[in-house]
């Protein structure tokens, strides 16, 4: 789990089904007879299981598949988290938040953190404020990356599991009303990662989910490096399925722009898989082309020349390198 972080929701068996048949007599002013009683069906549920129970069968697998984007749009619409972070990429403290919504093709990003940056993803594209150089941008994207980009980000929502991640424990919480998860793995199995982003070399990484009971989705999680005697804490998030996300005026003016331009992408050039795409983009933003894995963005179709945008109508020419 990457300071964020995955859930099968969990099969309880309900209810049994007794009944008993009463025979009774009756009888008339002209004769006597027996007749039955109605058949009567008595539904008894079984007691509800405990925290404990619930507890003592929670597996990775399930919590991977109760957390994924998609099991929380579909059951909330939409959902945000909320992520503190300690000395990421060398920042003594950072936060920020990650909002998703909608349903299949029409899902949409933002994302805004603590240093101003924003971004949101929608409509086949990326709309930035990027505070570093106080500039405005739009990611052009050919439009099966766009999908790509935007269901991983869905995808790995709250939660990804690691092969190397191990379950430790999974208890009822303190406060009696969630699931205490603690998983844990070495920082050598991701050290890559963890040394660039965190400049965390050894020990090990420990992490503390806290579970809603019935639907295993994660409400907190609390990541900390455990190296010797000391406990670093690394990061915090805090999901939320109810929230609310206004898009910030300087985004809505890139993505309903009064004035635009065309950039137009054509991938693979001069083959028979060459695609061509377009993408309109406010006269106000600088361009950005998000490429797929392993081409690179061109300005002319050799691929002799790297792509800049010109700030009119542009062709960017992706090309597999």
């Amino acid at each position: 789990m990457r300071g964020y972080g995955k859930y099968l929701a969990m099969a309880l068996c309900l209810a049994i089904l007794a009944g008993c048949n009463r025979a009774t007599p009756s009888s008339s002013s002209s004769s006597s007879s027996s007749q039955s009683a109605p058949e009567v069906s008595l539904e008894v549920p079984e007691s509800a299981p405990t925290l404990e129970e619930i507890a003592s069968q929670v597996t990775l697998e399930q919590v991977a598949k109760a957390n994924t984007g998609e099991e929380f749009l579909s059951a909330y619409g939409k959902a945000s988290k909320n992520v503190v972070e300690h000395n990421w990429y060398g920042h003594e403290a950072y936060s920020a938040m990650f909002y998703i919504e909608g349903t299949g093709t029409q899902q949409s990003t933002a994302y805004e953190d603590s240093n101003g940056y924003i971004e949101v993803t929608a409509n086949g594209s990326g709309y930035i404020f990027d505070p570093a150089d106080n500039t405005l941008k739009v990611r052009c994207y050919p439009q099966s990356e766009y999908q790509a980009t935007l269901e991983q980000s869905v995808d790995y929502f709250v939660f990804q599991q690691m092969d190397y991640e191990k379950l430790i424990s999974a208890s009822p919480s303190e406060s009696g009303d969630s699931i205490t998860m603690i998983t844990e793995f070495g920082v050598a199995d991701d050290l890559e990662y963890y040394e660039e982003v965190y400049g965390i070399k050894t020990g090990t990484i420990r992490n503390i989910y806290g579970l809603d009971p019935d639907t295993l989705r994660i409400r907190t999680l609390e990541v900390v490096s455990i190296d010797g005697g000391s406990e670093v804490p690394v990061c915090e998030v805090t999901v939320n399925t109810d929230p609310s996300y206004t898009v910030p005026q300087q985004i809505t003016d890139l993505i309903n722009p009064p004035n635009t331009r065309t950039v137009t992408l054509i991938t693979d050039p001069g083959t028979t898989e060459e695609k061509t795409e377009t993408v309109k983009v406010s006269t106000d933003a600088v361009a950005r082309i998000q490429t797929p894995e392993g081409y690179k963005a061109y300005g002319d179709a050799a691929g002799t020349s790297a792509f800049t945008d010109n700030g009119s109508n542009v062709t960017a020419y992706l090309i597999r390198s």
